[in-house]
């Protein structure tokens, strides 16, 4: 986590103790019921490939715990925390390179707080604008920037997590500014000052970022895009952007999204600058208030190996992935998830071989709204 972040989260702590307000108290908790991952796996290891077909499974488990704390100091003034609270060992995590199914999990089960879904400072500025201070979790998608996966699935897809796609570091600014255009358009502008995020080591110089949000009833549009500098030394640009769509009638709704990023030599041991990019396609059908369904595919891609240390390589991910979610009340559903992954990667330092990764994981989640 940054300093500025420290500060920040500290601050909020200390107004919520000295402030009398109303305060609200919520969250989600995410269990997995039994998870059952099988498949192929190629290690290579001293330019030798060893191929190994295995299977693992989880039983009960809690996955992951967001409470929510919201203060509302005034009309106009609110704190809003959200912790991110892991527990790592516990699932039948998704297999990675390198290792044969089963071992990619942790040999015993810790509790990690490393991070904020959002603890933010609120101010409403009109009744069309607003702006917020903290960990302000940055809308550049849709699927994780507005959470829309952990509607569908227990387990997010590769690049729905991935941190070079589908997400965005999140401590900074924001401004929230809403532009009706008459009874046809609605369009949500959000404008971010970004430093960071708790995966960040060192302070960073603001990346710009701005979020258009066009909304036709039932057609949805969005363009995401940002730039600035990665190293604390100022001297490295980068730049990202995304764009998606969704539609919905009936009982019917499609959404689509696409990213693409790059870094100025961010990949160590080599010239190259880093580049990404990725996207998925979802369907949903809701049967009826109980049943529903999705079925969605994504694709990732980076030109290098090693999500959070980049070495030189490249690697690609596709994925299929049918759901079914169980309502069983308005603040609970099960969720029943497959997912059909084949991956490639070849890193640079073993020229001829590649590592790949084929795999089914089915899940059997519960979420739960308190």
């Amino acid at each position: 986590m940054t300093k500025i972040a420290h500060k920040i989260a500290f601050a909020m702590v200390l107004s919520a103790q000295l402030v009398v307000a109303q305060v609200s108290v919520g969250g989600h908790t995410v269990f997995s019921l039994v998870s059952r991952t099988s498949g192929v796996t190629d290690i290579i290891a001293n330019n030798t490939t060893t191929q190994t077909t295995q299977s693992d499974w989880s039983g009960v488990s809690m996955l992951r715990i967001f409470p929510m704390f919201r203060w509302d100091v005034s009309e106009k003034l609110s704190v809003d925390v959200r912790p991110f609270i892991g527990i790592d060992g516990s699932s039948g995590a998704s297999p990675v390179f390198g290792k044969a199914i089963g071992d990619q999990k942790p040999k015993k089960t810790e509790v990690k707080f490393d991070e904020f879904a959002r603890a933010s400072v609120k101010a409403i500025l009109s009744p069309s604008s607003e702006i917020s201070v903290g960990y302000v979790h940055p809308r550049f998608t849709w699927e994780y920037g507005t959470d829309l996966f952990w509607e569908d699935v227990i387990n997010g897809s590769k690049y729905a997590i991935d941190p070079w796609t589908g997400l965005f570091p999140d401590a900074g600014l924001e401004y929230v500014r809403t532009f009706e255009f008459g009874d046809a358009l609605s369009m949500p502008t959000y404008i971010y000052l970004i430093t960071g995020s708790s995966r960040d080591v060192k302070e960073q110089t603001p990346t710009f970022m701005a979020h258009i949000e066009p909304d036709l009833g039932h057609l949805k549009f969005h363009l995401s895009g940002a730039g600035g500098l990665w190293n604390s030394e100022d001297q490295k640009r980068m730049g990202r952007a995304a764009a998606g769509v969704s539609y919905t009638h009936g009982a019917w709704a499609a959404r689509a999204e696409g990213s693409f990023g790059w870094w100025q030599d961010r990949i160590a041991n080599s010239y190259d600058d880093a580049i990404a990019h990725g996207g998925y396609l979802k369907l949903t059908y809701r049967h009826n208030k109980v049943l529903r369904t999705t079925l969605g595919g994504s694709f990732l891609y980076h030109n290098f190996i090693n999500t959070y240390a980049p070495q030189p390589g490249e690697e690609v991910y596709a994925s299929i992935t049918p759901a079914v979610q169980v309502f069983t009340s308005e603040s609970s559903k099960l969720i029943f998830q497959l997912d059909l992954t084949n991956g490639v990667q070849n890193p640079w330092k073993s020229p001829g071989l590649s590592n790949t990764l084929l795999f089914a994981q089915g899940t059997i989640g519960w979420r739960l709204t308190f």
